[in-house]
């Protein structure tokens, strides 16, 4: 980091995820970074340090495997280096784990019935770049969400109008995900932890708050990318596509 004014990071789904954040930080701090930008995982905006921890404290409970980069998030809270914290929602290009799946009519994904907010990977990116260079962007904590709350059933329907046939949510065969999984690569730990998240949005789902939208909105500097535009980009039939449509 010598010579560098910021720094983007975020932890792979690994065992040692919360040694490879310490190091970022305690590295940015011995250089005096004047920007440390870090993406971890979605927590509802807490306007108090006490709810703060306390949503922390429920989501270290609720899913253990994430216990890393809440450790880190802490961590950075109490950094001298200045500093933005990036939590985003379900990614929109997980479905691209289950291409070939939608193509054959079937949306793999098993969150249940509740609603849960998507975000697109590229907000994250723009946000990111917005965060390491816009000094007008105040340190902080900052929810990363999509524009609206979507079921499984509502992501289908639009894969539906977007490929002209129907496509049907599969929502609660987490066994069925997990060998689509396997077959796109996706290594056993990411798996787990997956499947740790599909029953936490099961459970509770995992809706925007008004507060959510206005820091995203905030740091992005426009609204962010709709489900529906997403899906329209991946189901072209183009040269270089994705291949979703057939």
């Amino acid at each position: 980091m010598r010579g560098a004014e910021g720094a983007f990071f975020l932890n792979p789904h690994v065992k040692d995820d919360r040694r490879y954040g310490m190091n970022v930080i305690e590295a940015a701090e011995q250089v005096g970074l004047s920007r440390l930008v870090y993406v971890s995982a979605y927590q509802p905006y807490a306007n108090t340090p006490v709810l703060g921890a306390v949503l922390r404290t429920l989501l270290t409970w609720m899913a253990p495997r994430y216990a890393g980069k809440l450790d880190v998030s802490r961590r950075l809270m109490r950094s001298t280096v200045p500093h933005v914290e990036l939590m985003p929602t379900n990614f929109f290009q997980n479905d691209e784990t289950v291409r070939e799946e939608i193509r054959s009519g079937t949306l793999l994904w098993p969150v249940g019935r509740k609603p849960v907010n998507r975000v697109d990977v590229r907000d994250i990116a723009a946000a990111a770049a917005n965060a390491l260079t816009d000094t007008t962007i105040p340190s902080g904590r900052y929810p990363l969400v999509g524009a609206e709350d979507l079921t499984g059933d509502d992501c289908a329907r639009i894969w539906s109008a977007a490929l002209g046939r129907e496509v049907r949510h599969e929502a609660e065969d987490v066994a069925a995900w997990c060998a689509a999984a396997e077959r796109a690569g996706e290594p056993r730990f990411t798996i787990d932890d997956y499947q740790i998240s599909f029953g936490l949005m099961r459970r509770f789902g995992t809706p925007s708050t008004k507060d959510d939208v206005a820091r995203t909105r905030r740091i992005l500097g426009r609204a962010p990318r709709l489900y529906v535009e997403y899906v329209a980009y991946l189901s072209q039939r183009r040269p270089g596509g994705l291949g979703i449509a057939a």
